[in-house]
């Protein structure tokens, strides 16, 4: 009886003693993580990629600074507070791990990106600026164009457009510029710039527009004259457009003994060379306008001199006639027996005109009339109004001109007054009436 209840005890202690004793548990925490862990982006060279998740992380408590190797191609970048990769890449990449790393200085993660960047094959790029605007006026050179831009184009660029441009402007087929001075006015085009190196290309637009050049007035004269007579003056041009200061130029050259006035766009001399028919170019510029004229000129070989009227005292040979050419629509010369004096001069001419008149006096010079020094040349309008001119003597035979221009119409007459170098009135010749 004794001994089975020391079985019992020890068996009780034997209890005890299992459920004394203590259960084991692991003390390791688990490494911060990246959301998503992974990521796989495809995308070509010069399209925008499309913008990669942003990364998350719950256990990295503190800010946290995103960066990413390898370095990523050109045009691509992360954001350093969000871990998104975004932009647009301009070279092509075969497919690459990127590691992106978080971290706020005591705790990282890590997440990858696969990237592949493919290249451009005869595909359209962008090109800058995509669209220009040009205007400009016939006969005036236009302002060059921008030079086009296509980044993504790495081969050599080629140039064209279409359609053909104005004439006289031209494309500059290694970049895209367009200048150069249109001859005629054109209606308002759109122009196609291609750009290519064979493999990619790229388009811009520009609009064209040209209108007709500025006028002078007179648009148009005609003036003949003779080899070693003094020619009769173009009129003064003048533009309501342009500034009142205007350079004038000609082209092409006049013929030895003729010149253009720089200011006045008059042209005068004594030609000493015969010319046919030819067309001039009047250009008049303000510094930011031009106009054009044209005179038409025709010299004819020199001549036996022609005989007017020969004053007492004068030479008959001294004297030339006071011819004006062009398109008359009247033509008054005095006779000898007009001629107020011996000392007057040769002979007396007015060209009547549509809106003006020429005045031409010919004279055997101050050798053979030593007492005229000055002729005044007074243009009446019947009813009110009258305009005086002056003309100095020439020292040798020849004849001197004035010109009336703009005239208001009505009935006028012309009065040519010699007068001494002592102010003496010589004497007066007296046209008859005419029409405007």
């Amino acid at each position: 009886m004794r001994m089975k209840i020391l079985r019992v005890v020890a068996l009780v202690g034997l209890t005890s003693l299992v459920v004394a004793l203590p259960v084991a548990t692991s003390s390791v925490a688990a490494a911060p993580a990246l959301t998503p862990a992974t990521q796989t982006a495809t995308v070509s060279v010069g399209s925008a990629i499309t913008a990669t998740t942003a990364l998350v992380s719950t256990e990295i408590a503190g800010t946290k600074t995103f960066t990413i190797t390898p370095v990523l191609p050109a045009g691509l970048s992360i954001s350093s507070t969000t871990g998104v990769v975004s932009g647009t890449p301009t070279v092509s990449l075969a497919t690459t791990t990127f590691s992106i790393v978080a971290s706020d200085g005591a705790s990282s993660a890590m997440a990858t990106l696969a990237l592949t960047v493919t290249e451009i094959t005869s595909q359209s790029v962008a090109v800058t600026p995509a669209s220009q605007s040009v205007s400009g006026k016939g006969g005036t050179a236009i302002s060059a164009t921008t030079a086009l831009s296509a980044t993504l184009i790495t081969g050599t660029k080629y140039f064209s457009v279409t359609p053909k441009l104005p004439e006289g402007v031209s494309i500059n087929t290694a970049t895209g510029v367009i200048s150069g001075t249109p001859v005629n006015a054109a209606s308002t085009g759109v122009y196609i710039i291609t750009v290519s190196d064979g493999a990619k290309y790229g388009f811009s637009t520009i609009r064209i527009v040209v209108e007709g050049p500025l006028k002078l007035a007179p648009a148009v004269q005609t003036v003949n004259g003779q080899v070693g007579k003094a020619l009769v003056d173009t009129a003064l041009l003048a533009s309501d457009s342009l500034a009142a200061s205007k350079a004038f130029t000609v082209n092409p050259v006049l013929p030895s003994g003729l010149a253009l006035h720089p200011t006045k766009g008059i042209i005068y001399g004594t030609p000493t060379v015969a010319i046919s028919s030819t067309v001039f170019t009047v250009t008049a510029n303000d510094g930011t306008k031009t106009a054009t004229a044209t005179v038409t000129i025709a010299i004819a070989a020199a001549i036996a001199a022609a005989v007017g009227a020969v004053p007492a005292g004068g030479s008959q040979s001294q004297c030339v006639a006071a011819f004006i050419g062009g398109r008359l629509k009247q033509s008054i010369k005095s006779t000898v027996s007009q001629l107020p004096s011996a000392t007057f001069g040769c002979e007396v001419h007015v060209g009547v005109r549509a809106k003006g008149m020429t005045v031409a006096v010919s004279t055997a010079g101050i050798s053979a009339s030593p007492d005229v020094r000055l002729y005044q040349v007074v243009a009446s309008r019947v009813g009110g109004g009258s305009i005086t001119k002056s003309m100095l003597a020439p020292s040798s035979a020849g004849v001197v001109r004035s010109q009336f221009t703009k005239l208001k119409k009505g009935v006028w007459t012309i009065a040519v007054k010699a007068v001494s170098a002592t102010g003496t009135d010589l004497g007066t010749w007296t046209s008859t009436q005419f029409r405007i």
